[in-house]
């Protein structure tokens, strides 16, 4: 340790000296609180005396100060020692403990404000960037110069208000070395996307919070709003960025909405904090990341004048997480507008190193098959009665054996198939074990890989499978009352060779063996499979070559559901792949706590929709 703090001791002293001259140096040095208390204090003093460094009356001032300072502080701590025991119970009362994340950092923050006090004109968000809709001024503190920041919490707007003063004087230090420009930039802006709430509800759509959304991304991303015409659908967004007529357009999707965040965070889950070199909170991943980078990719574009040579679509949904009304309005505008789309790019696959357990190196993971979708209930009836007079074969316990049975007897038929099996392909040189061997040789043992997978490897199985999952029951309202009627609901995902109706009617025939009836609540057909000999995979296999070095690229079954399935009138190439490359805590952290992208990984992102729409220059069919 003494190898850093011997020349950091040595450092100091050269610097702070000649500001502060012997008898200050003395006491600073002798009082302890440098960089924090005195050297703050010295600054204001000589600042307000209007002294010059070096001269005696600023050796006088300083002196000074550094020693009201350390009689304050000695005088503060002494007042503590002998108070502590008598305002114990006052200072942990639950009404003034929230009071001291703030009141702290106020008094010392205080003493350096003169120094670290920053205008509009030279906001260190401005200043560096040239960007006035990202400076930490903005808000209500500042109305005279600065709108109100449309995204500030209720009730917490001066936390967020200091939240974004740290950021800002915390920049210096995380791009010494940790962070460009670029990055920061690019980090910044998604933060003031995060710190927007826009959970959708089922039950209760709040609206208004994606309009205060919507104007947010006005203030990022003025050359699109200026630029490309922009529609509306109760909240969803589409925007048209019209090109040369060169061909069919493309489309850009990432849904606007996220889903709640509960749980305890490392950093609050709407605060967007740029921190250890990522943004935080819920929407980073899933899916403001991609959001950004794409609306990012074209706002840069259109500042250097440049028109791309097909119409460019960009849509954001408010309701994908809720599956609800925003995609299909969208889908109905494109049809009536007589739209249809070479290919889109919508949420799924991403860049990960081990994808798969045993898989080793870096993949781009490519959705090209996404399974179809099933909600389904479950219905047994009987004659109930009370809990005291035991009965056989009640409602709940039918559907227990029913359900007990699905699970060890599976009814649905394993199969590869050709996307499936072309990541096997490309995975098995970078697999470990016994099943690297099988992915090897898989069209000579795909018998075997079919019926290993299950064993080894869940998800790899899911992919080639149909599979149905219990998630809720209802039986009686009493404690004590054997039901007349109970039910269980199932979610299904139908993979394509045996479909909704073989699927449906395999269950349905195990049901009837129990007595139970099976309803369909909610039903999506099997999505288009993309061909992964196709020209559109094929572009996004080489841009993604060409972005990322050393990066494989493999085409794979999504057992998720996205917006993409509501566009199948529109358009038979629906690639779900967002450019983002995470590590294993960032993809866990999808719907669950800690939700954060690196900032570095945005840079790279943003290009590779930029190369996108560039090769559709050289595109022929």
């Amino acid at each position: 340790m003494g190898i850093v703090y011997i020349p950091v001791g040595i450092v100091e002293f050269l610097v702070y000296a000649p500001m502060l001259g012997n008898g200050g140096s003395y006491l600073t040095f002798l009082t302890g609180n440098v960089t924090n208390l005195k050297i703050p204090c010295a600054m204001n003093a000589r600042d307000i005396a209007k002294t010059e460094v070096g001269t005696a009356e600023n050796e006088i001032i300083s002196t000074l100060s550094v020693a009201s300072s350390s009689i304050v502080t000695m005088l503060v701590i002494f007042a503590g020692v002998l108070l502590l025991v008598p305002l114990t119970p006052v200072l942990e009362n639950p009404v003034l403990t929230p009071a001291f994340d703030t009141v702290v950092p106020a008094l010392f923050g205080a003493l350096g404000l003169n120094n670290f006090k920053m205008k509009h004109e030279d906001c260190s968000y401005s200043a560096t960037f040239h960007d006035p809709s990202l400076c930490v001024c903005s808000g209500s503190h500042f109305p005279d110069k600065h709108p109100a920041d449309p995204c500030r919490w209720n009730g917490a707007s001066d936390r967020i208000y200091f939240m974004e003063k740290r950021q800002a004087l915390i920049r210096r230090s995380i791009m010494n070395g940790k962070a460009n420009e670029r990055e920061l930039l690019y980090g910044e802006k998604l933060g003031k996307m995060i710190r927007c709430e826009t959970i959708s509800n089922a039950f209760q759509q709040d609206l208004s919070k994606f309009y205060r959304f919507h104007e947010v991304l006005e203030k990022l991303f003025p050359n699109i709003h200026k630029v490309c015409e922009k529609h509306e659908f109760n909240g969803s967004l589409l925007f048209k960025w019209k090109g040369k007529g060169q061909g069919e357009p493309i489309l850009f999707m990432s849904h606007q909405d996220v889903v709640e965040a509960s749980g305890e965070w490392k950093h609050e889950p709407f605060s967007g904090e740029i921190a250890d070199g990522a943004v935080w909170g819920r929407g980073t991943v899933d899916t403001k990341g991609s959001l950004f980078c794409f609306l990012q990719a074209v706002e840069e574009l259109i500042a250097k004048d440049y028109v791309p040579a097909c119409d460019v679509y960009l849509a954001s949904s408010c309701t994908e997480e809720i599956g609800g009304e925003g995609a299909p309005l969208t889908v109905k505008w494109l049809q009536d507008n007589g739209v249809h789309l070479k290919f889109l790019m919508d949420e799924g696959g991403m860049i990960k190193e081990e994808p798969m357990k045993g898989v080793k190196g870096r993949f781009a993971m490519v959705g090209c098959l996404e399974k179809g979708y099933g909600d389904i209930r479950f219905t047994a009836k009987g004659n109930g009665g009370h809990a005291s007079v035991p009965q056989k074969q009640t409602p709940l316990t039918r559907l227990a054996a029913f359900m007990m049975d699905i699970e060890n007897h599976n009814p649905f038929t394993s199969k590869m198939n050709p996307t499936v099996a072309e990541m096997f392909r490309r995975m098995a040189p970078y697999t470990e074990g016994a099943l690297g061997k099988v992915m090897k040789y898989e069209r000579q043992l795909e018998p075997l890989l079919e019926k290993l997978l299950p064993k080894v490897n869940p998800l790899g199985a899911a992919m080639i499978t149909t599979t149905l999952n219990f998630t809720m029951a209802k039986g009686s309202d009493g404690l004590n009352v054997i039901p007349q009627e109970a039910s269980v609901t199932g979610n299904m995902r139908f993979i394509h060779h045996q479909g909704v109706e073989e699927s449906l009617a395999l269950v349905s025939k195990i049901a009837e063996k129990y007595g139970i009836e099976t309803e369909p609540i909610l039903i999506h057909q099997p999505c288009p499979v993309v061909d992964y000999k196709g020209k559109p995979f094929r572009l996004i296999e080489h841009v993604v070559k060409k972005m990322y070095p050393g990066v494989i690229v493999a085409p794979y079954a999504m057992t998720g559901g996205t917006d993409a399935r509501f566009y199948t009138p529109v358009c038979e190439n629906s690639i779900r792949f967002a450019p983002l490359e995470i590590n294993e805590q960032q993809y866990q952290s999808i719907h669950g706590i800690d939700e954060n992208i690196s900032i570095s990984a945005l840079p790279p992102a943003v290009d590779f929709y930029k190369r996108i729409v560039r090769h559709m220059e050289g595109w022929k069919e």
